[in-house]
């Protein structure tokens, strides 16, 4: 696997002894990283915030990245044990950290979202949200792309739109097809 690169609030990050470009990021054990969550409160309102994923919503946030920011996410397995931990690896990326006014130039400008929370942006068009899109999970590259690393992605629910006071979320080919992964083959 390599020696220990980083340490976050998802993941324990390692280099990898055979490709120094490549990085392998294991879950904590017994958690499948972040989402965008909405809780209803008493007051009948709902509010929107990061929370914890399972284990397929994280697997969706890693084909969402690799669709809408071309990334290049790899599951490559489960850790097995008492609290089992998700691995994927992804490839390194040469670059510094953007300012925060180029990251919000270019989501909402580049990429048409709209910000609704303080880490979470929203997409209207095709009803995708992104969380967790603090400084550090940006990279500028030498020739000036702004790439996000480790962003959260889901589509919104109805409930989110609603809270963000947007119409309920369009329906959307990619959305389509993340659902028809959820569902149960069929037998013969």
């Amino acid at each position: 696997m390599g020696e220990e690169f980083d340490r976050g609030g998802e993941h324990v990050v390692y280099r990898s002894s055979h490709d120094p470009d490549v990085f392998f990021k294991i879950t904590h054990p017994g958690q499948a990283g972040l989402t965008v969550v909405t809780h209803q409160n008493r007051h009948g309102e709902y509010n929107s915030a990061i929370g914890s994923a399972a284990p397929l919503e994280y697997l969706e946030r890693m084909i969402l990245a690799n669709e809408v920011f071309q990334d290049a996410i790899r599951f490559e397995g489960v850790i097995e044990g008492d609290l089992p931990s998700l691995v994927i690896s992804q490839p390194k990326l040469e670059g510094a950290l953007p300012e925060q006014k180029e990251i919000t130039l270019h989501l909402r400008d580049r990429l048409g979202f709209d910000r609704v929370d303080t880490l979470i942006w929203y997409r209207p068009v095709d009803g995708l949200v992104i969380g967790d899109t603090k400084r550090s999970n940006f990279i500028e590259t030498p020739d000036g792309q702004i790439v996000p690393i480790d962003l959260t992605a889901c589509f919104a629910t109805p409930e989110m739109a609603e809270s963000w006071g947007y119409p309920p979320p369009p329906a959307c080919d990619l959305r389509d097809e993340l659902a028809s992964l959820r569902r149960p083959a069929r037998t013969a």
